[in-house]
């Protein structure tokens, strides 16, 4: 039995902590046993609570400061793993990669590239702190034993500065959903068709772009849902007109989806978005930003059609022309495509078989 340690700052809900357990809950337990580490403040108590119920042993560190941790914690990180007799290291972030080049023997190392780290920097930290955080990042991950980029999309860029790296694209476990909320509650005519945003609303997601073109292009039975909090919001509620609501934080987005027809994101940079594929897993068609991930999702299919994406010069033209495609949008169909193109049973697969390669370079 090998024991992995899946290593993150903190777990909350989506992005990558939804990667990080959508492996634990799909790992084959007869061959590998699975450890949460959680490095910093941060972490959701119902899913931490949820989750050590449920048998997953959880070791939280609960640090406040990250260069504290960088510079002195790499003793105690070190005694963690060794308490909890770890064969293998999944980091998940640049201060896990970070750690994890520093650890060196018995300890195999794997990091998942959840973005495009060039684009993610710069949006987040500026130029020149992206550009300091870029080398480091980059050092780290050619320290470690393999790196699996989150999609396709993110390989043909990494590939480039990490030498031998792979994709695994992201897929999300079956998940059931209750609803309690309609259309009527949110004031949307029944025979409306609905586009929904989840997420953020800062600067990388483009928020305040998509409200000022779908303003300018919707019908007048057209609405745009508008879930999450951040920076732009008030920037977004001054473009919206009457067919764009906001609907604040939602813990259960779903049912959200389950009112709508079309999932929208005008993203300027994504690794492989976790919202989109549970659009897909709701039956949602999509209109998507026109960046390399996005395109990954909506071209790999075969027969089923999931929507379009924009760019910021055609949004009117591609928005029109999905309006006119709506009869072709098969919730049945799009719900199968992603059960069995994107599954958490499907990317777990192909994790374990890293995880029996990095074992036997080391034997």
């Amino acid at each position: 039995m090998r024991r992995i340690a899946y290593v993150i700052n903190f777990i909350v809900k989506g992005g990558p902590s939804a990667v990080v357990l959508n492996m634990i809950h799909n790992l084959d337990r007869t061959r590998f046993e699975p450890v949460l580490i959680t490095l910093f403040e941060g972490n959701s108590p119902e899913i931490v609570a949820r989750e050590k119920e449920a048998g997953l042993k959880i070791v939280e560190c609960g640090h406040k400061s990250r260069f504290q941790f960088l510079l002195h914690g790499l003793s105690e990180y070190r005694r963690i793993l060794e308490d909890n007799h770890i064969d293998i290291v999944h980091g998940h972030g640049f201060i896990p990669d970070v750690m994890n080049a520093r650890l060196g023997k018995p300890f195999k190392t794997i990091s998942t590239a959840h973005n495009i780290m060039f684009e993610d920097y710069l949006l987040n930290y500026g130029k020149i702190k992206s550009l300091v955080y870029c080398r480091i990042h980059l050092w780290a991950m050619r320290q470690l034993d393999q790196v699996i980029c989150c999609s396709k999309s993110v390989y043909d860029v990494m590939k480039n500065y990490i030498p031998g790296c792979q994709y695994i694209e992201n897929g999300i476990e079956d998940f059931s959903y209750s609803c309690q909320v309609s259309r009527s509650d949110l004031h949307i005519p029944e025979d409306a068709i609905v586009f929904l945003y989840a997420g953020y609303l800062i600067r990388r997601k483009r928020v305040p772009f998509l409200v000022k073109n779908f303003v300018k292009c919707h019908g007048p039975k057209e609405y745009l849902l508008i879930l999450g909090t951040g920076e732009d919001e008030n920037l977004c509620r001054t473009l919206a007109d009457n067919h764009v609501i906001f609907a604040g934080f939602q813990p259960n987005p779903y049912q959200y989806m389950a009112i709508s027809n079309i999932y929208t994101s005008a993203s300027s940079s994504e690794g492989f978005s976790i919202s989109v594929l549970e659009a897909l897993h709701c039956g949602l068609g999509l209109f998507l930003s026109d960046i390399p991930s996005h395109r990954e999702v909506i071209e790999q299919t075969s027969g089923v059609y999931l929507g379009e994406y924009f760019s910021k010069d055609n949004f009117a033209d591609q928005y029109n022309g999905l309006i006119r495609n709506m009869s072709n949008i098969n919730s049945d169909s799009i719900r199968a495509y992603q059960k069995n193109k994107l599954s958490a049973i499907s990317m777990v697969r192909q994790y374990e078989n890293i995880y029996n390669d990095v074992k036997q370079v080391a034997q």
